[in-house]
């Protein structure tokens, strides 16, 4: 997993050097909170919240240039809102799995600024 420089090089052109680093560390724990919401999810087995969660998390990772996890993202949401509970699931569980990786990811380029 890789972060997208250009998306990474634009956040901090638009919000300013000094307060990048408070935003990224916004960004790292909204990502953790919905990681949270998305086990709740899972385990209700709550395609609707999936769909809900899946879609948040899309953002939040194209915003920082989390592209794959935003790719995974998107199938969860498209598989939601197509009404597919296992591949909704299954893309869920795939997403999840990312997120921790995406945390730290996120962390260690942060302290490397």
């Amino acid at each position: 997993m890789n972060i997208n420089e250009a998306s990474w090089e634009q956040l901090k052109k638009d919000v300013g050097d000094e307060i990048f680093p408070t935003i990224v560390g916004s960004l790292v724990k909204e990502i953790m909170d919905r990681k949270q919401l998305l086990s709740a999810a899972i385990a209700a087995q709550d395609v609707a919240q999936i769909g809900h969660e899946a879609h948040s998390l899309k953002s939040t990772a194209r915003t920082i240039g989390l592209d794959t996890v935003a790719d995974s993202a998107q199938s969860a949401e498209s598989a939601a809102r197509e009404g597919s509970s296992e591949a909704a699931m299954s893309n869920a569980k795939e997403l999840h799995d990312y997120l921790d990786t995406a945390a730290d990811l996120l962390q260690q380029r942060l302290d490397m600024q």
